[in-house]
Parts: structure tokens; sequence; C-alpha cells
């Protein structure tokens, strides 16, 4: 990875990266019987690129290669879109983060047969390229994942680790998979018409790749929110997302927890709004942790995303994981993106005047205080510097500005 993402700097004024693959077009491409195009891909493959995919030392203009649900078409994103996003979070120290970002933004899709002859400027035959095709098509079919809507105690059962399988994703690590966390899910189990569950399933194994919660929303009305994703791999993301275009359905531009500032997807476009569902007003022993609407007033089954209703003394906040409610009763403090967190997670910006959960923060040790990411940033002999903050001196280096 590391040689990668100096490829990236070496190659920006031609726009060509190496080639990235996902991991299950990787898996796709291992079941495929031995051909010529197998064969030259397989000559440039160098390693792992962490859990989600595979680095190829090949020059293309269109990386982060992935599986779409047509067995003809990949999609991918464009170097030149690739190498800003790669660069930016290389000068945070954040690499991981930047490739996760590559699988998600940008794509774009194309026929397999036109990005072989794209990738090898036209070199092999066209019965070399229908081959290759009519075997990719082939391996696909036995590596298919299905998506599933179930609710009840379908919701309960895929809440449950027993159910996933093996991986290191964000799935594998939910607080809520453990079997005793089943005696938490009532709000889920006894609200089929208000809160369904949408899992990616491993038709083979019977096993789940991932999972998200659908809720059928009261406010805005006749809406359906595609809560936050929990998937193996990063690039699986991306088929949640499309299933819920394909649907209209609202979703998250960030899959992170918490929702009053960060942006909603609604109808194609980014919207920061609240959203909210009335839930059975009925003694439930127990509490899920839950990552978008938080605030439930145990009164009238109003469940939302407001953080605001926090400082309704009827509203408490499902935000802990051992099945109890928190009440504002101070220790939690709301971060730079409307969420609520304990205070040992967070950081003080005097910069950005924010409270910025630590794993956000970016320190600045020349300044000896924390920004959110949302900055542009200059990397000099390691050390983070604000691009603000630095300046060019006549032979093209970056160096500090003097009056600071």
């Amino acid at each position: 990875m590391y040689k990668f993402f100096e490829y990236v700097k070496e190659s920006k004024e031609d726009n060509m990266i190496n080639l990235i693959v996902s991991k299950r077009f990787m898996n796709i491409l291992e079941k495929m019987p031995s051909n010529k195009i197998k064969h030259e891909l397989l000559n440039y493959l160098v390693s792992d690129v962490n859990s989600n995919g595979y680095e190829f030392d090949m020059k293309v203009d269109a990386s982060f290669l992935d599986v779409t649900d047509k067995n003809d078409t990949i999609s991918y994103i464009l170097s030149s879109k690739a190498s800003p996003i790669m660069s930016k979070y290389n000068l945070m120290g954040r690499d991981y983060e930047a490739i996760n970002l590559c699988w998600l933004t940008n794509r774009q899709e194309q026929k397999l047969s036109r990005y072989i002859n794209r990738i090898f400027k036209n070199k092999f035959t066209l019965q070399d390229v229908e081959d290759f095709v009519n075997n990719y098509k082939a391996a696909i079919v036995e590596n298919n994942l299905i998506f599933e809507i179930v609710s009840g105690d379908g919701v309960v059962k895929y809440y449950d680790a027993n159910t996933y399988s093996r991986g290191d994703g964000h799935l594998q690590h939910s607080c809520m998979r453990y079997s005793k966390c089943s005696d938490f899910l009532g709000i889920y189990k006894e609200n089929p018409d208000k809160m369904n569950m949408l899992i990616l399933k491993n038709n083979k194994s019977g096993k789940i790749e991932g999972r998200a919660n659908i809720w059928f929303l009261d406010e805005p009305k006749d809406k359906i929110f595609m809560d936050r994703i929990y998937s193996t791999y990063e690039w699986q993301i991306k088929m949640f997302i499309d299933y819920a275009k394909k649907n209209n359905w609202m979703y998250k531009i960030r899959q992170v927890y918490g929702g009053s500032v960060i942006p909603l997807v609604v109808n194609g476009k980014e919207e920061k709004i609240s959203i909210s569902v009335n839930i059975k007003p009925i003694d439930y022993e127990n509490f899920p942790y839950v990552d978008t609407l938080q605030f439930y007033n145990q009164k009238t089954g109003h469940l939302t995303s407001d953080v605001e209703v926090f400082k309704n003394d009827d509203y408490v906040a499902l935000v802990l994981a051992d099945g109890n409610v928190y009440k504002n009763q101070g220790g939690y403090k709301i971060d730079y993106l409307g969420r609520i967190v304990n205070g040992h997670f967070l950081r003080w910006s005097n910069i950005d005047k924010v409270y910025i959960h630590a794993h956000d923060a970016i320190y600045l040790d020349y300044l000896d205080d924390y920004v959110t990411p949302n900055h542009r940033f200059i990397r000099i002999n390691n050390r983070i510097y604000l691009e603000k903050d630095v300046e060019k001196d006549e032979k093209g280096n970056y160096k500090i500005k003097k009056e600071n």
C-alpha cells in the first residue's frame, strides 16, 4: 500500500495510478478458468491493500475496480478523481480512509470488455476478450450475494454475530453483535411496521456480509430511511447505497453514528434534516444502541435524530450498549457533527471552536491544537500544517510563513 501512495505522487501529472481491485472482483477472477487475460492480469499482482482489495503494478486511468449488479459491467473511479483524495488523506496520515473513500465516491460504470481493452490498449483479440467476459459471467453466478429484507424475529436473528460471515469489518465489530443483546432489541421486534432490516447474504454459506436498519418514517412523512451500513468490506457499502437509490430510499452521506448535522441523501440531493418515527410506547425493558434515531420519548413513543430534543427531560438517548438508556445528566457533549459523545472521546478545538471526536481530530503540534478534517493540509518533514500557514519559496518548496 505504501508503494501505491508513492506511485500516486509520482504519477499525478499523467493521472495514472496503480490498479486496485475489490476483494469480490479478485474472488471471481480466481474462480475463472485459466486464459490469456487472467494470466496477464495476475502477472501484475503486487499485494493486498488492507482487507478491501488487491493492488496490481499496472498504470491505469481508472482504478478501484469493483463488481456491479450486472454480470458484464464493472465500476471504477477515474484516477484523476482518486489522486486528490489519496493525497489529502495521506497528508493527514489516514491512508486507509482514503482507500475506503475511493470505493464509495465518484463511481462510474463500464462494460467489462471495454475496460479490458482500455487498460491493455487493445492488446487482445476480440475472441480473447469474449472468452474472458464469458468466464467472468459464469464465475460471478457462484459468487453472488443477495439482498433480503427481514423484520421482527428476523431482525433479532441477524443482529447476532453467529449469523455473520468471517471478516474484520464494521459488521464484525458491532457493539450489538453479542447474543445477550437480543434482549435489547424489543423496539425493533415489536414494531415491524416501522422498522425492518436489509441484509446482504452469502447464498452459499447462509451467513450475512452486511446489514442496515430500515425505518418507515413519520417525518418526513411516507419516506423510507436506510440507517448506517455495517459491512464486512468497505466496497460492499456501495451495494447497499445502490439498493437504496433504486428504491428511492433516504440514506446517510457518511456511514457514522449520529445524525443531526450529517447530511442525508433525499431524492438524490444532500439535505441536513431531522427524521423521526413513532413506535409503540410500551414498556420496553431494555434498549439497543441506535445509530441515528437516538433520542426517545418513553411516554409518547417518539424516536428522532434531533439532538435538540435531548434538552427536554422527557427524552432519553439510546447510546449505550448495555441495554440501558442515557439521561441528560452531563458527561456527554455534542461534537461538530451533531453527535452525542462521551466527553472522554472528545477533543476541543480552539481554532474551530467545536468539540471533535478523537477519531476525527487532527492534531497540529506546531499550534498545540486540534482541528476537524475539513481543512486543507500540507505535510512538511512528516509534520502536518494548515495550508494557509505555509507558502512556497523561490525553489518551489513549502515552508512556514514568517508570520507563523
